[in-house]
C-alpha cells in the first residue's frame, strides 16, 4: 500500500490491480511463492542493517510483485517494463518448474555478512556455494597444446595466440554461427578471419584442409576447446534447499574455506531441485555508503 496509495492516481489503480493479480496467479500456479519470500527475507534483513542495496538488476525490474514486497525499487508499470521479460510461464515443463532469476546487488564489504545470514537462517546443511567449471577456450587450448609439445618458445607462443580473440569479443558472431549450425570454435574463427596473421603457422585452404608447420597443433587445440579443465567457486550464486543438500546433489570442499560446495553448475543444480540465489557485490554501493557516512559523520563507513 505504501507504494501505491497516495502515490499512484486512483484512475490507474485498476491497471495495478490487474497486473498484480496476473503475476500472483502465475507465481501460485507454478509454485514460486517460496522463492520470492526467501529473496524478500534476505534483502529485508540487509536493509534492516542500514545497508544500501541495488534498486533492481536486469529483468527482475519487470515484476510488480517484486516491487511491492520491496525486492526491487522500480515500478514496472511506470516504466512500461514487462513481466514476461522477467518470467515466461511457457518455459515451465511438466514436472520441472523454471525458476526466475532475481540478481541482488549488495555492497562488496557486506556481502560476506549477508551470506553468513543465509547460512544461519536456513541452515548449514541446506545452503551451499556452487562450483563453476573452467573450460578450455581458444587461446588457452592452443597454449596448452604448444606448451605440452614444447613446440616453441613462450615469446613465439604469445605471438601466435595474440591473434586469437577472447570469446567475449566475438560473442555475437559465435552466436550467429551457432544459430546456423556451424562450428563455433574460436580458433577456427581466427583461422578464417585472421588468416594472414596466422598463415606463418597454420592456414586453411579452399577445401577446408589444414596446412602449415603447426597445423596438427591447431587441429588438436580445436578438439580441446570447450572441455572442462578446472573447478572454482561461483562468484555470486548460493543454492538453498528445504532439506539437506546432500540428498539432492554431490558436494565438494571449497579450498578457500571449510564449507562445502555443490559439485554441480547452475543449470544442473536447479535440475536437481535446488534454488539458486544470486548475491552480487557492487563497489558502487560501497562508495555511496561511504559518501553518506562522510557527509553525516565525517568518517568512512565501516
Amino acid at each position: 500500500r505504501t507504494k501505491i496509495v497516495g502515490k499512484i492516481p486512483k484512475e490507474k489503480h485498476a491497471e495495478y490491480i490487474d497486473r498484480v493479480r496476473y503475476e500472483i496467479g502465475v507465481i501460485l500456479n507454478v509454485g514460486l511463492e517460496g522463492y520470492f519470500l526467501v529473496v524478500q527475507d534476505i534483502l529485508a534483513w540487509a536493509k534492516n542493517q542500514g545497508w544500501l542495496l541495488g534498486e533492481a538488476r536486469g529483468s527482475s525490474a519487470g515484476s510488480l510483485v517484486a516491487y511491492l514486497i520491496n525486492i526491487t525499487e522500480v515500478d514496472p508499470i511506470k516504466y512500461n517494463l514487462l513481466w514476461t521479460r522477467f518470467y515466461n510461464e511457457g518455459r515451465v515443463q511438466p514436472g520441472k518448474v523454471s525458476l526466475p532469476d532475481i540478481d541482488s546487488d549488495v555492497p562488496v564489504n557486506k556481502r560476506g555478512l549477508i551470506i553468513d545470514y543465509i547460512f544461519q537462517k536456513y541452515g548449514d546443511d541446506k545452503v551451499a556455494h556452487m562450483i563453476t567449471l573452467g573450460r578450455n577456450q581458444g587461446r588457452s587450448a592452443l597454449k596448452d597444446v604448444l606448451r605440452a609439445k614444447e613446440r616453441c618458445s613462450y615469446d613465439e607462443m604469445n605471438k601466435i595466440t595474440d591473434n586469437i580473440p577472447d570469446e567475449a569479443k566475438i560473442a555475437g558472431e559465435l552466436q550467429e554461427m551457432r544459430e546456423l549450425g556451424e562450428d563455433t570454435s574460436i580458433i577456427l574463427w581466427a583461422l578464417k578471419n585472421n588468416a594472414n596473421k596466422l598463415k606463418p603457422w597454420c592456414f586453411i585452404d579452399d577445401k577446408n584442409e589444414f596446412h602449415g608447420d603447426y597445423s596438427k597443433d591447431f587441429q588438436q587445440a580445436i578438439r580441446l576447446e570447450g572441455l572442462k579443465r578446472q573447478t572454482g567457486k561461483h562468484a555470486s550464486g548460493i543454492v538453498l534447499s528445504n532439506s539437506p543438500i546432500e540428498e539432492f546433489a554431490p558436494l565438494c570442499h571449497d579450498k578457500s574455506s571449510d564449507k562445502l560446495m555443490v559439485g554441480l553448475e547452475m543449470n544442473e543444480s536447479e535440475a536437481c531441485g535446488l534454488v539458486k540465489i544470486d548475491i552480487l557485490g557492487s563497489m558502487v554501493l560501497d562508495d555511496l555508503m561511504n559518501c553518506v557516512s562522510i557527509i553525516n559523520t565525517g568518517d568512512y563507513n565501516d
